[in-house]
């Protein structure tokens, strides 16, 4: 009987709905964003995952005043060729921007694993597991899913364990 309960109680908390969105909310409307990472986007400027509603009417009054495309939150021109995006991605991952050092982790295991080409001198950085921890701390979701990806060829017992605490959260990358 107290392994059933023990059994019931780990579902009840595995399944559970989180009470709000693991990514937080939108810094310009503060509405939560949504799960689907398809419906919101991180700006390279700041680092800041804004939803594409804000974005799309950001743009729509820089079209209708005749103005240049900037970052809705901090108002920092878009880079304008893939040299300058690269150049403020390296800023900030020297600057230790947790987003920015996840991401940068993210295209060094992507192109590691080849499935995504990564320009060479993101890939002659290399990012050390201080960085990561640095990742987890603010942002515990996006660390737990990166490192239980990593270690998908690892001991069951770790991926398993960092895959249901990213389920308890309300992942939708299981």
């Amino acid at each position: 009987a107290c392994k059933e309960r023990a059994a019931e109680l780990h579902d009840e908390i595995l399944f559970r709905q989180p009470e709000r969105s693991s990514l937080g909310d939108c810094p310009i409307c503060l509405l939560p964003l949504q799960l689907d990472t398809d419906k919101s986007m991180m700006m390279g400027c700041c680092s800041k995952m804004i939803c594409n509603g804000c974005d799309y009417a950001n743009k729509m009054r820089e079209f209708a005043e005749n103005l240049r495309h900037k970052c809705p939150f901090c108002r920092d021109p878009i880079p304008n060729s893939e040299a300058k995006a690269e150049a403020k991605f390296i800023q900030m991952v020297e600057a230790n921007d947790p987003l920015a050092i996840r991401e940068m982790g993210v295209r060094q295991y992507n192109a590691m694993m080849g499935t995504m080409g990564v320009h060479l001198s993101i890939l002659q950085r290399q990012l050390d597991w201080a960085m990561w921890i640095r990742v987890g701390k603010p942002h515990p979701l996006f660390a737990r899913h990166d490192w239980g990806s990593m270690f998908g060829e690892g001991p069951m017992p770790t991926l398993t364990s960092l895959m249901n605490e990213e389920g308890i959260d309300g992942s939708t990358k299981l």
